[in-house]
């Protein structure tokens, strides 16, 4: 266990500090947890170690979602943590992004999760056709238990800066399809498409700025709404804290009931366990 770069309050754990971190979050009510690994060694242009079954995210999901089977184990799906060229794709021979070999290793990353025992796969996968056949894999596999979330509004945002540097990221916008932060009616249609595509649940990123995209999406569709609260949310309300500009508990708290009275049911947050821990 050590400190997470550039993010207070935030660590990196293996596993055995991992299952003791759940166990007290459990002893909170929390239920559900999203897990992350930190940029691979092992790069290459398919994002094979993704896949490994062994790699510190699969071996995690496994430990932690048989020490608390009444949890769901959220596996994060992205391919930039693991291309040699740091994008969120695999490119093909004429240099170009290969959608097909991409959409294939997203589906196969997805199965080694959902068999590591995840409950919920979410995957950064945002071109049309991409959840319904991430489902259709899935189930041709025997692995329909493990719901498909969407980043049903994903925007191209200056707020993620600490996660990035915090696992080791270096940012690409090479394949991301992300949206931009003025189009929200973008927004709705990408929202639209997931669910036509079976999407059962939506994730809106960024959370605070972009409270009307999460109040629109709560008006049309009824599909569980998670909105996450990005690391740079959480230390401009963290930097805000530590110079006096803010009380830190109270602002943080604030700061959650915004998103959930815009319409989210659950949010993704930095600060589950303070906030939790404090009202007790």
């Amino acid at each position: 266990m050590h400190p997470s770069p550039g993010m207070s309050g935030v660590y990196h754990l293996g596993i055995e500090r991992a299952l003791d971190y759940a166990r007290g979050a459990t002893e909170l009510g929390v239920r559900e947890f999203l897990v992350f690994g930190t940029a691979s060694t092992a790069r290459d242009n398919e994002a094979s170690a993704a896949s490994d079954p062994d790699s510190p995210v699969c071996t995690a999901i496994r430990e932690l979602s048989r020490s608390f089977p009444e949890c769901r184990f959220w596996g994060h799906v992205t391919l930039a943590h693991y291309t040699e060229h740091g994008g969120n794709c695999c490119v093909g021979n004429n240099g170009e992004i290969d959608w097909e070999l991409t959409t294939d290793r997203f589906c196969k990353i997805c199965a080694t999760l959902a068999t590591s025992g995840a409950g919920i796969v979410l995957p950064f996968l945002l071109r049309p056709g991409a959840i319904s056949s991430i489902r259709s894999y899935l189930q041709s596999n025997g692995l329909e238990d493990t719901a498909v979330f969407s980043y049903g509004a994903k925007f191209r945002s200056s707020l993620y800066g600490p996660f990035n540097r915090s696992t080791g990221i270096t940012e690409s916008s090479f394949g991301d399809l992300q949206l931009e932060p003025w189009d929200r009616e973008g927004a709705m249609e990408k929202i639209r498409r997931d669910v036509s595509e079976g999407s059962e649940g939506l994730v809106v990123k960024p959370a605070l700025f972009y409270l009307d995209v999460i109040l629109s999406a709560r008006s049309s569709t009824e599909l569980p709404l998670v909105a996450y609260m990005v690391s740079g949310e959480y230390m401009m309300l963290r930097h805000a804290a530590a110079t006096g500009i803010a009380e830190g508990r109270a602002s943080m708290l604030e700061a959650h009931t915004s998103i959930l009275r815009a319409g989210a049911d659950l949010v993704i947050s930095y600060d589950a366990l303070d906030l939790l821990k404090g009202a007790q």
